[in-house]
């Protein structure tokens, strides 16, 4: 009899934290698939699925939220009035406003990445702050902390921020502690073991920004290791692209990387270099704006933009990414962009380094295949990401299009309005296409099923 009541009690109370998390899915903005996927998982397994929910499950950091949503007014107050409906979405999301007389230049190859990435260390004089997602320990990685450890015994102010997962086997870490000894500072971001039940552990820093002397400031895609950029040609390195920029944008990203220092180690007091004036610096022509997104922001912005941006477009949207993961609502503004006239173009890894994914997003793929879109597959291992629309606006950074990226992950974006930088994006992706093909095999079954099967892995790609 006391079995059966203990039994009894721990059925009840495992019913009532299902309802309670059924509740917490239900009030936050995920999509079907991943709410499902949850709620599968808690209800058929809960001893496992609702530890899992407690560790992983968060998606918004709430109390930073708060902090940040302090700032909103101002922003609002500064955000000019434009007659393009995304920044009348983004003034929402307290986005600080566009920027003009900025100047940008692409860095599509690994080597002239590494060699400008070098050549900005070795010429900083007051500071230099870095933000990446993976730091390998190979020549590439190492070759830019030995660089670090020369202007840090120089009195020069380094600041390295690390994402926890994406260094957690291959960053050098007994390269990092000559760093700090040397007096350069460095941090992890989103710590694996932390207070238990916070939720954070699939939160992840995915944002690169390296900012030199407040003045000049590299971002995008490229991680620091081998198969991203080197000193040397290696035909296995992957298409990637990342921008250096100059100008009023600069003070955007570094109110972002200041952000996240101060979050990685609950300091308030971090102060970097800022050179003065630098809001009004006039050195090109470009019109510029970057979008944080992630945990840390207020609403879904990126996620957002790119739908407003799709049933906007009226000629033609370009997307390069190496992981094209839709939910429903992404889907489905392709498929109506489509069926408007709006010519699409997809360019994608024929096989990226994510082979579940790849499985995922053949579904989404065949189905805006078959409605006339164009995809186009890579040889080479695609890890750029840049989704043009029109002549009107691009965007290009840190986040793919999979629904980790515009969900979860922190993330950072360059939002271009100018038309000679979109153009010079344009011509880039159409460049591209040399090293493509449009021509796609039917099928087998067995590749069907796995695809089928892969769909319930979704929420967590």
């Amino acid at each position: 009899m006391p079995t059966l009541i203990i039994f009894h009690f721990v059925v009840c109370i495992s019913f009532f934290m299902c309802f309670v998390l059924f509740v917490f899915l239900s009030r936050g903005r995920r999509p079907v698939s991943n709410i499902l996927a949850w709620l599968l998982f808690i209800f058929l397994v809960p001893y496992i699925g609702i530890p899992l929910f407690l560790i992983f499950g968060q998606r918004k950091l709430t109390w930073i939220i708060n902090k940040k949503r302090q700032m909103l007014n101002e922003h609002r107050k500064d955000a000019h009035q434009s007659e393009q409906p995304l920044q009348h979405l983004l003034n929402t999301y307290g986005i600080m406003p566009p920027t003009k007389g900025n100047e940008l230049k692409l860095l599509t190859s690994g080597e002239v990445a590494y060699k400008t990435i070098i050549e900005k260390i070795t010429t900083a004089q007051k500071s230099i702050l870095i933000s990446t997602y993976v730091l390998k320990n190979d020549p590439t990685g190492n070759g830019i902390v030995d660089a670090l450890i020369i202007k840090a015994k120089q009195g020069i102010q380094i600041c390295l921020l690390l994402d926890t997962v994406g260094g957690l086997f291959s960053s050098p870490r007994a390269h990092l502690k000559e760093l700090q000894q040397a007096g350069g500072q460095v941090r992890h971001i989103m710590p694996l073991l932390h207070t238990p039940f916070r939720g954070r552990a699939n939160l992840r820093d995915h944002r690169k920004i390296m900012i030199f002397d407040g003045l000049t400031a590299i971002m995008g895609g490229m991680n620091l290791a081998l198969e991203y950029m080197g000193a040397t040609p290696d035909p296995q390195r992957w298409i990637d692209l990342s921008m250096t920029i100059r100008g009023a944008m600069v003070e955007q990203l570094h109110n972002i990387f200041e952000s996240d220092w101060k979050f990685s180690a609950s300091d308030q007091t971090f102060k970097c270099y800022r050179p003065p004036k630098i809001s009004s610096l006039v050195v090109g022509e470009a019109e510029l704006q970057a979008l944080a997104s992630g945990p840390d922001a207020i609403g879904d912005s990126l996620y957002d933009s790119i739908i407003s941006s799709i049933y906007n477009a009226k000629e033609k949207i370009t997307i390069i990414t190496p992981y094209f993961i839709l939910d429903d609502a992404l889907q489905k503004a392709f498929m109506i962009a489509i069926r408007r006239g709006v010519k699409l173009t997809i360019i994608i890894p024929h096989r990226s380094n994510q082979h579940i994914a790849d499985y995922v997003r053949s579904i989404n793929i065949r189905k805006l295949r078959d409605e006339g879109a164009k995809i186009w597959r890579c040889k080479k291992m695609i890890h750029a990401k840049c989704f043009i629309f029109d002549d009107k606006l691009a965007i290009a950074g840190s986040a793919n299009l999979d629904l980790r990226s515009l969900l979860l992950n922190f993330e950072i974006s360059c939002l271009l309005y100018s038309p000679a930088e979109i153009e010079m994006l344009q011509q880039w992706a159409d460049g591209l296409l040399r090293e493509c093909s449009d021509q796609f095999e039917k099928p087998s079954l067995k590749r069907v099923l796995l695809e089928d099967a892969a769909q319930l892995l979704k929420p967590l790609l």
